[in-house]
């Protein structure tokens, strides 16, 4: 039966969605579906309470009072009323509460916005709560708010609680904090102070804090750590930290209540930043345990190598370069800056559009000022610098000739016989600890002298621009690169589905399969036209994967599916070859019209993007080559009883993995580390994490607070309109023909997203900067960008009409 065809839906009787009523609605719907102890209730959808509403003639400026008149004077508005009491049994108490559009959301609770009138038995009681709830959410003033509700039995407690899975201002990741009082819980959500307050760890199963005798005559410590368990299994649910109010009744524990804790105030002792980091790579989702561990080896071994080469170390000696919050990594913000502001040129707000900081200042930020000591300091950095810059490009050509050369053919020979385990693991261990360490500490130092280059790429197009009286953009003269090594599978692509074009029989064979049917066909070994060519594409390029920079998400070769959706879609696409694009057209005019001494400059900024592309190319190969070698060394520790499964060697780190491989037995701690780091991943994998972390809770408060605007860094240029395409999260889930011709909206691009770009109109993400991996595909393919808006995808409506201006990062909604 649908919502249409009766006045109310009962909880748990199928899935609703947010046209249908409030995040409160949904998740408490959720929570009975998914068998929790909900009290049973209906919920009226937002369609029949506004028809309600005009039933009973409300208006804006009406009273509670005169709310409640109309509503007892109208028989139509009173059908719903009655139909909702006959639904209970005669006499049971009943509690109204709202399930507003703008309540319970990731961001925002609303909490204590709306009424709730309880004990409800009669029409009478029924029309006054109406009126009540109406009113009150009439009088908030809120923008863009519907209104749906939610009629449930009123469960009169022994005692109830509060619970926050993770202390909102003190936050540790395996402890909740709880607090009880005897009675109901509108109390203590009233404000009221609890009869005891207590913590819980969840890890080691231990609960601290003291029960009162008058409290532990209804409720004991080891019933508490029970319903700890229960509220563990609720954040894992939503894969959030949750409030939840709750209460116990004849033994029984009743959820009234769980939404997202809006808003998490970390201890932190400098300035911490996820930029980069989540702009598609290790932090766009959370990595699993090794990825972050490999990751946070070569990362902090290479970013303090260099401050010390270059003679640009913080002021203080930072106590890491790197941390995770809630299993989100971060890196040291205010040490990088520290020692970034004592060579001369330096602009804080050009250092946070590079690498897609979101500025928490005004104007430029913070500019080195020309003192003494910053001559002598500048003139050692610049020193070292432009020696490294200089030497940079052999370092490229050794280093993909060592992975050529010497990682490669050790790859195809390695040892994966599942029954020798010590050999995987030497195998593992030099990839690890010898071939990762060479490879990614030259391609973090090719992003360090980059970051270099590219200012004083900018620095010298101002001063040209000011001299000349023009307006040349960084982004004119960095687009139109030869051949990136992310565009290769692209132009492979788009030959392979020109060829298939081509061919009558093939083209009528691949355009009507599913994406399903087409990946059946090529694990199932079935011959169909092509098969062999897209055998030889997927051996060449599918190291790459739609999750790059997370060796737990298996590859193209692996799951082939994305690779299938855009053949499909470049069917009846017509080839773009990126050597041929007006992009690459536009900067060879430009290059002409410029003096020598630029020409130079720019030539060099250019060569080091198209270095940084090749050897992040390189990295993504070895990370191929390490994820299969786990996935063998997994097999093989489930197989000499170490493991249960082999997916538990991804939430070990590389030297507990290491030391397990040449073990006989499994320590005895193994086992429930990585029990804990699953279950880390199962409560936090949905959090929205802070852009950045600040140690002062007052500016970190300020800077957590959304901002209404859509401007953001723009990335390439031009101005488009069209309709948008808001997608959270680009995977194999979603239809690939959803973004023709629209302007996408998403979190963030990484290369393996590559095959989605041709048919777009336009980008827009949260994450990113100027001199991000997207950056330079969006320039290479000319394709208007929009980079760094904080909750793009929740401040841009689905199909909303879009205008994006990608030279001034400027991005206005023109209809919804």
């Amino acid at each position: 039966m649908t919502l249409d065809s009766k006045h109310y839906h009962w909880l748990g009787e199928r899935d609703l969605s947010p046209l249908d009523c409030g995040p409160k609605a949904i998740y408490q719907n959720q929570l009975k579906r998914q068998g929790y102890r909900v009290p049973e209730g209906l919920v009226v959808p937002y369609d029949r309470f506004e028809r309600f509403c005009q039933e009973a003639g409300l208006h804006p400026q009406d009273t509670q009072e005169q709310a409640a008149e109309r509503i007892r004077s109208s028989g139509a508005a009173n059908v719903l009323l009655q139909s909702l009491l006959a639904a209970f049994p005669e006499g049971k108490p009943l509690i109204l509460r709202t399930a507003a559009s703008a309540e319970d959301r990731p961001g925002q609770t609303m909490a204590g916005h709306f009424a709730s009138p309880a004990g409800l038995t009669t029409l009478k009681d029924l029309q006054q709560a109406f009126a009540e709830v109406w009113a009150t959410a009439n009088s908030r003033e809120i923008t863009e708010n519907r209104l749906s509700l939610l009629l449930q039995a009123y469960i009169p407690t022994e005692f109830a609680g509060l619970t926050f899975t993770l202390s909102p201002t003190a936050p540790k990741a395996a402890e909740m904090i709880l607090e009880l009082a005897a009675g109901s819980c509108e109390a203590l959500t009233a404000g009221h102070s609890p009869d005891a307050r207590l913590n819980f760890n969840w890890r080691r199963q231990e609960l601290n804090g003291r029960i009162p005798p008058a409290l532990a005559q209804l409720v004991s410590s080891k019933q508490i750590i029970e319903f700890g368990v229960v509220f563990l299994s609720l954040q894992k649910q939503f894969g959030c930290p949750q409030d939840i109010e709750w209460g116990v009744k004849n033994g029984q524990l009743y959820i009234f209540q769980c939404r997202p804790i809006t808003q998490i105030l970390f201890p932190a002792e400098t300035i911490w930043t996820n930029a980069n980091f989540r702009d598609g790579g290790i932090g766009a989702e959370m990595p699993s345990p090794l990825m972050w561990d490999l990751y946070k080896m070569t990362f902090d071994y290479s970013i303090d190598a260099f401050s010390r080469r270059y003679h640009i170390t913080p002021d203080e000696p930072p106590r890491a370069w790197s941390t995770t919050f809630l299993g989100y990594p971060y890196w040291n913000l205010a040490a990088t800056k520290s020692g970034a502001r004592k060579v001369m040129g330096y602009v804080e707000r050009r250092f946070d559009e590079g690498q897609g900081v979101t500025p928490y200042y005004k104007g430029k930020g913070e500019q080195s000022k020309l003192t003494l000591k910053r001559i002598s300091t500048s003139v050692k950095a610049l020193t070292a610098i432009r020696k490294s810059i200089k030497t940079r490009f052999a370092v490229c050509r050794q280093t993909k000739a060592y992975f050529q050369d010497i990682v490669r053919p050790e790859f195809k020979a390695a040892p994966f016989d599942p029954s020798s385990t010590a050999e995987i693991g030497q195998y593992f261990k030099r990839l690890a600890t010898q071939h990762l360490m060479y490879v990614y500490s030259n391609y973090w130092e090719i992003i360090y002298d980059n970051t270099f280059v590219s200012t004083f790429t900018q620095n010298a197009i101002e001063r040209y621009n000011r001299r000349r009286g023009l307006d040349l953009q960084f982004t004119d003269v960095t687009a139109g690169l030869d051949h990136v090594a992310h565009l290769h599978p692209l132009n492979a692509l788009q030959q392979l589905a020109a060829q298939i074009r081509s061919d009558e029989p093939a083209y009528r064979w691949w355009k009507p399969a599913t994406a399903t049917a087409l990946l059946e066909a090529w694990r199932t070994g079935k011959p169909f036209p092509y098969r062999a060519r897209l055998a030889d594409f997927l051996d060449k390029y599918g190291y790459k994967s739609t999750r790059e920079l997370e060796i737990m998400a298996p590859n193209w070769i692996e799951d082939p599916t994305a690779v299938l959706q855009a053949l499909q879609q470049y069917l009846d696409l017509p080839p773009a070859p990126v050597s041929e694009h007006t992009e690459h057209q536009t900067f060879q005019k430009i290059r002409h019209q410029l003096p020598q001494s630029l020409v130079r400059k720019i030539e060099r900024q250019r060569k080091f993007l198209w270095w940084k592309e090749e050897i992040r190319d390189i990295t993504t190969q070895l990370m191929h080559f390490i994820r299969l070698t786990v996935v063998a060394l997994g097999k093989s520790l489930v197989q000499d009883g170490l493991l249960h499964q082999a997916e538990d060697a991804f939430f070990l780190t590389h030297q507990e993995l290491i030391h397990l491989a040449q073990s006989s037995h499994l320590p005895a701690d193994y086992r429930e580390r990585i029990q804990y780091r699953r279950c880390i991943r199962a409560s936090f994998r949905n959090y929205q994490k802070p852009d950045i972390i600040f140690p002062n809770p007052v500016l970190q408060q300020r800077h957590s607070g959304k901002s209404s605007g859509l401007n953001g860094i723009g990335v390439c240029q031009g101005v488009v309109e069209g309709p948008a395409v808001v997608i959270a999260e680009l995977n194999e889930s979603f239809d690939p023909g959803l973004l023709h011709g629209r302007i996408l909206v998403t979190e963030y691009i990484n290369p393996g997203h590559l095959s989605y770009f041709p048919t777009l109109k336009g980008l827009i993400t949260a994450n990113g900067g100027l001199l991000s991996h997207a950056a330079i595909i969006c320039r290479e393919l000319g394709i208007p960008a929009v980079f760094g808006i904080p909750d793009a995808t929740r401040k841009i409506p689905d199909n909303a009409r879009l205008q994006l201006n990608g030279k001034t990062g400027e991005v206005a909604i023109l209809a919804k």
